[in-house]
């Protein structure tokens, strides 16, 4: 007989503030939207079950009209630390964290952020090798 978990719910959002804020103990900044090229800020993903871990991987920006940067390569590792720095994570997992100044591509008005989030239980230690802690 095989158990089955329901899939954890996730999500991912842009906060004004920095890695250092959150290590400092100070919360997230607030949910942003829309942001000045230059500006400072901070890439967060979380995960709600208890049950698993997240590793962030294989990320890209896009211009939405077909070009392509890829910043979080297949293994989790920031790729260029000037788009994105490394992503670091929660103690248990189940929130990771990148910081990086805001860009765009010549002649286009926005940019759009893609991630994989590949999960882990965290039971008898099958997120390791997996993550990146």
């Amino acid at each position: 007989m095989e158990a089955r978990h329901p899939i954890p719910g996730c999500s991912y959002s842009i906060h004004a503030g920095s890695v250092d804020d959150l290590e400092a103990g100070k919360p997230a900044g607030p949910i942003i939207k829309y942001a000045r090229v230059g500006d400072r800020v901070l890439h967060q993903w979380h995960c709600d079950d208890q049950m698993f871990g997240i590793l962030i991987k294989n990320c890209y920006v896009t211009d939405g009209f077909g070009k392509r940067t890829e910043v979080v390569d297949s293994n989790g590792c920031s790729i260029d630390p000037i788009l994105i720095t490394g992503i670091r994570y929660s103690s248990d997992l189940q929130r990771a964290y990148g910081e990086s100044m805001v860009f765009k591509f010549a002649d286009r008005p926005g940019v759009w952020f893609f991630c994989q989030i590949q999960m882990c239980m965290k039971k008898d230690g099958m997120c390791r090798g997996i993550t990146i802690i």
